[in-house]
C-alpha cells in the first residue's frame, strides 16, 4: 500500500490553501482560519471518538472537542516499526499480531501526515514573525502540533479581556427568533464556544446544553425536542459515570 503523505491529504481538504493573514493577527482574523482548519481535520474519516468529527482533535482545544466526541478522542500512538511477537507464538496468533499492527501503523502515520498537512497550511498563513517564537533552530517545526501554534496564536494575539468574555456569554444568552432558520441559533451556540475556549474560559458540556435549551424553550416551538435532547443527554453523562 503506497503511503499516505502529507501532500495527498491536502489535495483532498476542502480548504488545501488559505488566503495570507496580513500583519498583525487578532481574533477576527485567527478565528476563520481556524475554522478552515477544522474543516479540514474533520474531512479525514476516523473511527476514533464518536467517529464523526474526523481528526479534530488536531484542532480543537480539548473542552471544545469533548463537547461534540462521546466518547472521549484518545489519539493513536506509534506501534513502532515491527510487531512485538511472543516466544512460542503460533503462525496464526503471529499473523493476527502483524495484521493489528499493521492496522495501528497505518493509523499512526495518518494521524501524523495530517498534522504535518495542517500544520503546513497554517505556517503559510500567518507571517511567520508571528509564530517564529516555537521554531527550533534546528529543526524548525517538526516537534510543534498544529493546535500549539492554534493555542499560540489566541494567547498572543486575540486579547481577549474579560469584559469580552462577558459580552460573549450575553451573545450566547441572547433570545433567537424562531423566524429565523435553525442554522442561525447553531452558529449563535458554536461562536460563543468557541470564543470562550480561545480565551481560557470555556463552557462544560452541561452549561452549552443548558444554554441552547433555555433559548429554545423561550420560543415555545421546539421545546417537546428540547426535552428530549436534554434527557438524552443526562442519560449519556450517567452512563459516562458509571463507566468511569
Amino acid at each position: 500500500m503506497k503511503a499516505l503523505t502529507a501532500d495527498k491529504l491536502i489535495e483532498s481538504f476542502p480548504h488545501p490553501t488559505i488566503p495570507p493573514v496580513l500583519g498583525l493577527p487578532t481574533y477576527k482574523t485567527i478565528a476563520p482560519v481556524h475554522l478552515k482548519l477544522n474543516a479540514n481535520a474533520a474531512s479525514i474519516h476516523s473511527n476514533r471518538g464518536n467517529s464523526k468529527i474526523g481528526l479534530m482533535f488536531l484542532t480543537l482545544q480539548p473542552a471544545v472537542l469533548n463537547t461534540l466526541s462521546t466518547p472521549h478522542f484518545d489519539p493513536p500512538t506509534n506501534p513502532g516499526p515491527n510487531p512485538t511477537i511472543p516466544e512460542k507464538s503460533t503462525s496464526s496468533q503471529i499473523a493476527d499480531l502483524r495484521r493489528t499492527h499493521d492496522f495501528q501503523l497505518e493509523e499512526f502515520n495518518q494521524f501524523d501526515q495530517a498534522d504535518k498537512a495542517l500544520k503546513s497550511i497554517l505556517i503559510n498563513t500567518f507571517d511567520e514573525i508571528y509564530i517564529r517564537s516555537l521554531r527550533h533552530r534546528y529543526i524548525g517545526y517538526a516537534n510543534v502540533t498544529t493546535l500549539t501554534i492554534i493555542q499560540h496564536s489566541y494567547d498572543n494575539y486575540a486579547n481577549i479581556t474579560e469584559q469580552d468574555l462577558n459580552h460573549n456569554d450575553d451573545r450566547l444568552k441572547t433570545p433567537y427568533d424562531a423566524g429565523t432558520p435553525f442554522e442561525t441559533l447553531i452558529d449563535q451556540v458554536e461562536d460563543a464556544i468557541e470564543f470562550a475556549a480561545a480565551g481560557k474560559t470555556p463552557y462544560s458540556k452541561k452549561q452549552i446544553v443548558n444554554a441552547a435549551c433555555n433559548l429554545v424553550f423561550s420560543t415555545g416551538v421546539f421545546e417537546s425536542y428540547c426535552k428530549e435532547w436534554r434527557m438524552a443527554t443526562e442519560r449519556r453523562g450517567r452512563q459516562n459515570m458509571v463507566q468511569l
